[in-house]
């Protein structure tokens, strides 16, 4: 079964996701966007088949997990921040100060060693997103 979004984001979030085109269309017309579209302009990312979506979950979930739970969550308010409209250079500083305190946090270190031996094991040097 193809599955489709219905579009309710409020204007901010959304432009800053797909551009003012598609926003646009999308927030004016009310019109359902199919996955194939919404993972071509950026609203989601990735589609997985109705089979495939509790492991796809699943794994996304034990990715996240796997990382430091501080790094998280500061790697979400940052995100947060960033939709609420935080400038560049706003954001670019609070980056700095999140660096700094992860490379003074035993428990980021520990995690950062450990991603850094993973990606190595797998012959990644970049994300996989």
């Amino acid at each position: 079964m193809t599955h489709f979004l219905v579009v309710g984001a409020p204007p901010p979030p959304i432009l800053c996701k797909v551009g003012a085109s598609v926003a646009s269309e999308l927030l004016l017309t009310g019109n359902f966007i199919y996955a194939d579209r919404a993972l071509r302009v950026g609203l989601v990312s990735d589609v997985v088949p109705d089979t495939k979506l509790d492991e796809a979950a699943r794994k996304m979930a034990l990715d996240m997990l796997s990382n430091s739970p501080k790094g998280l969550l500061m790697t979400k308010e940052q995100l947060k921040a960033s939709l609420d409209g935080q400038t560049l250079n706003a954001a670019l500083t609070a980056e700095d100060a999140l660096q700094v305190t992860c490379l003074n946090d035993p428990e980021c270190k520990e995690y950062s060693r450990r991603a850094t031996k993973r990606f190595s094991k797998k012959g990644k040097t970049e994300s996989k997103l």
